[in-house]
């Protein structure tokens, strides 16, 4: 059976993930030590938060937090680190809203920041040519990924977006999987994933995806790449071959 969908990663897969990730993550802690009121200003609890969420000397670690975390990872970092100094972080039931809000504010306030990794545009009309249905499942929040779908102008390609929505369980569980190919009357052996992070290659493997693609322009390695991945290329544009044909057909 034939590969009629793909689901893309967002954060190092289509978008380039340091360039918005990083300053988007030090702000947000800022942000929230502030509705805390907690007076860093030593920088002392920011930094062993970006620490503890996998980010340090402007580097991610593939297999923390800001790399495929959801919000309840890092709600959970908040409570658990902010707990040692001896304040309280109870993340209600309107949490989810106001973290919404706040990364949509700051996903504006660094708009400059969202870059595609290459020829973007090209590579997803080709697949719309061809017929593909075309999804995103990230483990962002969704109304900021389509935002920065929407400032790149790619929006309209996409039948899917889905992510972190405070319900659905997050990659590598199958959920987003499942909810793409019933929207788009698929089987997940119909499904090519395009990832850079082993989260995404789990996640490929966990629903039965046809096609584990690993792209080394995100935060991902060859080698913590290459056990999981059925193929790993330099750059998600690389799915497209200079023939024309996709690294599938």
């Amino acid at each position: 059976m034939g590969i009629r969908g793909v689901l893309f990663d967002k954060d190092g897969t289509l978008l380039d993930f340091n360039s918005i990730w990083i300053p988007v993550t030090c702000n947000f802690i800022e942000e929230v030590l502030k509705l805390c009121g907690i007076d860093d200003r030593h920088n002392v609890l920011r930094n062993e938060l970006l620490e503890a969420m996998g980010i340090s000397c402007n580097s991610i670690d593939p297999d923390g937090i800001a790399a495929h975390g959801t919000m309840d990872d890092i709600n959970k970092v908040f409570t658990d680190i902010l707990g040692k100094y001896g304040v309280k972080y109870s993340p209600g039931k309107d949490t989810y809203e106001k973290i919404a809000v706040l990364m949509k504010q700051l996903m504006i306030k660094y708009s400059e920041n969202i870059k595609p990794v290459g020829d973007i545009n090209k590579l997803l009309e080709s697949l719309r040519r061809k017929g593909l249905y075309i999804g995103i499942a990230t483990a962002d929040i969704i109304d900021s990924a389509q935002y920065c779908m929407e400032k790149l102008g790619i929006l309209d390609y996409f039948d899917f977006i889905g992510g972190d929505d405070g319900i659905v369980k997050s990659k590598p569980h199958p959920d987003l999987m499942f909810a793409f190919c019933e929207k788009c009357r698929l089987r997940p052996e119909e499904v090519a994933v395009i990832g850079d992070t082993p989260s995404d290659m789990m996640f490929a493997k966990n629903s039965g995806a046809g096609l584990a693609v690993g792209v080394l322009c995100g935060v991902g390695s060859r080698k913590n790449l290459e056990e999981l991945a059925d193929i790993i290329c330099p750059s998600t544009t690389d799915i497209l071959l200079k023939n024309g044909k996709f690294i599938w057909e």
